[in-house]
């Protein structure tokens, strides 16, 4: 391993630890949201009607992690479920009264979060920050999941 690249998981975690208390914080408000649950509302409110399999796609996340999410958010109203009326094996997924009232509280911690966690940066050095940390997720990802 290079000398100069052996730190970059450590301080990937570092930052990653950082941003997630400072959402966590930010959500004190929502006792049943977190930093690993509050993005699904703002997915779902922003493509209604999103199927559980692009939901997936959309987080990168495992599909078992996803389903159970989604129940949690279910079960607390957050988010309901229905089948998709052109093939009932389809779960289209949607954001509840609850959720749309919180909607813009919660994209606001989410757009936030983005200054947070480039506060120490200049513009340019975190557009910088986002090519390269893309650049280096790349390989790992098939196209379709790269969205900017």
């Amino acid at each position: 391993m290079n000398p100069s690249t052996e730190k970059i998981e450590k301080w990937t975690s570092v930052y990653n630890r950082i941003i997630r208390e400072w959402i966590n914080s930010e959500l004190r408000g929502f006792p049943e949201l977190n930093d690993s649950n509050y993005y699904y509302i703002l997915l779902v409110f922003e493509q209604p009607g999103i199927s559980q399999k692009e939901l997936t796609e959309a987080i990168f996340r495992e599909q078992s992690i996803v389903t159970k999410a989604i129940n949690y958010l279910i079960k607390h109203d957050w988010l309901r479920k229905e089948s998709d009326p052109s093939d009932r094996r389809r779960s289209l997924i949607f954001v509840t009264e609850k959720g749309k009232k919180s909607y813009p509280i919660i994209k606001d911690i989410a757009t936030r979060s983005n200054v947070f966690a480039t506060e120490a940066l200049t513009a340019e050095e975190a557009a910088e920050m986002e090519r390269l940390l893309i650049k280096a997720a790349k390989p790992f990802l098939s196209d379709i999941q790269i969205k900017k």
